[in-house]
């Protein structure tokens, strides 16, 4: 028996991880390593969790993606289960400068946004209910 088409878009709606809208983080992680009675090095390393709805519609909507940087995170993320959904590595090294970390997180969630704008837009989301003004202050400054 086929599922109707609502309750399929209500089931997609659900596997977003947001209340009506994607959800996705981008994650900025210190780790210190400490040899002997010292700390020898501090390392910070970029990764983001992406719901795997959104994923899976631009994995189907792949013709329909012109922006190189969501097709490289839809080409290279790894499935890692439905609590972390699909995980995005967007360099395979770490970094020893909190700034040039924090940067390149930024820069993986403008690109992680404008994936969310295309399932919002393909979806028929309402964009009131998913408009971050967060996001917003901490981009712009």
């Amino acid at each position: 028996m086929k599922k109707k088409p609502e309750k399929e878009r209500r089931e997609l709606i659900l596997g977003l991880w947001g209340d009506g809208c994607p959800y996705s983080q981008v994650r900025v992680e210190r780790e210190i390593r400490i040899m002997g009675n010292n700390i020898a090095r501090e390392m910070f390393y970029v990764f983001a969790n992406i719901n795997p709805t959104t994923i899976q519609i631009l994995q189907r909507g792949r013709k329909k993606i012109t922006d190189p940087a969501v097709l490289k995170i839809v080409d290279e993320a790894k499935y890692r289960g439905p609590q972390d959904g699909y995980v995005y590595w967007p360099t395979d090294r770490f970094h020893n400068s909190v700034d040039e970390a924090n940067k390149l997180g930024l820069e993986t969630a403008k690109v992680i946004e404008s994936m969310h704008s295309l399932i919002i837009e393909w979806l028929g989301l309402n964009e009131e209910k998913t408009n971050n003004e967060y996001f917003n202050k901490l981009s712009t400054s």
